[in-house]
């Protein structure tokens, strides 16, 4: 299995980041391969490639070369003479294609992160007043008598809800006692 790591603010300029990149990837796991990677672009692209990475929790060596063969000219610190590279060469429709989808991808990523909240809160509020209809008991034996597959829905829908509000908290429990040293 390949080893993964992590990064704190303290080691940007040690390691050759922007600290806004290293902001971004604070929380991630991500393969070593990926800071030799990023040192060759320049501290914007550094940033864009890193909220990439936070946004999808995800990185792995192949995503991080590839990002670095569709990275512009003008956004590297040094050409590096890879594989990449010269697949760029050789290919420079293919890359600006995919350049198009990378920034395209990441805008949408941005506006689901921007509307993310506003959506739970919308559905928070939402499930508050289901809760509150069903706690009327009149409600409960109309939609028994007339719609009992509605109330059904409704049900595990609040019950799934509560669940995963939890097991929220107890995960975010969990965060703060291994922030400050202690183990569950």
């Amino acid at each position: 299995m390949p080893r993964e790591v992590s990064i704190s603010r303290n080691e940007a300029g040690a390691i050759g980041l922007s600290e806004e990149a290293v902001c971004l990837l604070e929380r991630c796991q991500f393969p070593p391969d990926l800071i030799t990677v990023l040192r060759k672009m320049n501290p914007s692209r550094q940033a864009e490639v890193a909220e990439y990475i936070a946004t999808v929790r995800k990185c792995s060596n192949i995503f991080a070369r590839g990002m670095l063969a569709i990275t512009p000219e003008e956004m590297l610190v040094t050409v590096p003479h890879s594989k990449a590279r010269r697949y760029a060469v050789m290919y420079p429709e293919r890359v600006r294609a995919l350049q198009v989808q990378a920034s395209k991808t990441l805008r949408k990523l941005r506006g689901f992160k921007e509307s993310y909240g506003r959506n739970v809160l919308a559905f928070v509020i939402a499930c508050r007043f289901v809760e509150r209809l069903l706690s009327c008991s009149r409600v409960v034996e109309y939609l028994t008598r007339f719609h009992p597959d509605a109330l059904r829905m409704l049900r595990v829908a609040l019950l799934t809800m509560r669940l995963k509000r939890t097991k929220l908290r107890r995960n975010n429990f969990k965060l703060e006692l291994a922030r400050h040293g202690r183990s569950c």
